[in-house]
């Protein structure tokens, strides 16, 4: 069942082959800083990029597929943000790259501490659109079931 209010984000992720990487210089991208709370699925997430920055607090609800997840977003203020960030957490710094070939944007996540594994993402409309894409040559091993590529696992206690 999915709850009330929620959206269905459907999503692929890879682990990166990083010698066929494309060049990332050039590419739009954002920085996202997000904090993981113990104990929940919420997340607190600051985007930056050259446009300005978004704050929002999110909770995934756990996949009830293999590449499917309902989820909740709340925009904040800053003043908001602000409060919700001194709540103890686990926080993961990433720039994530748009790299779009055709008509299918793939992002590239990459932590800012330089450890983990840089990983790629994409969204779907539909469950049929994810399963009939053909993804880029640099991704490789498929991980979207695997839950030590979920980005709260991949986040540090601060």
């Amino acid at each position: 069942m999915i709850p009330k209010y929620t959206i269905l984000e459907i999503e692929s992720r890879w682990q990166a082959r990083l010698e066929r990487l494309p060049a990332l210089d050039g590419l739009e991208s954002i920085l996202i800083e997000d904090i993981y709370f113990p104990g929940t699925r919420t997340r607190l997430r600051k985007m930056t990029s050259a446009g300005g920055t978004i704050y929002k607090l999110g909770k995934k609800y756990g996949k009830i597929s293999d590449i499917e997840e309902p989820i909740v977003n709340i925009y904040l203020d800053e003043a908001e943000y602000a409060f919700f960030a001194t709540l103890p957490g686990k926080h993961l710094a990433r720039r994530r790259y748009h790299y779009t070939p055709g008509n299918q944007t793939y992002l590239i996540n990459v932590a800012l501490n330089g450890e983990g594994p840089i990983l790629i993402e994409a969204e779907y409309p539909s469950r049929e659109r994810a399963l009939a894409d053909t993804p880029p040559d640099f991704c490789g091993v498929e991980v979207s079931t695997n839950v030590e590529f979920e980005a709260a696992r991949l986040a540090v206690a601060m």
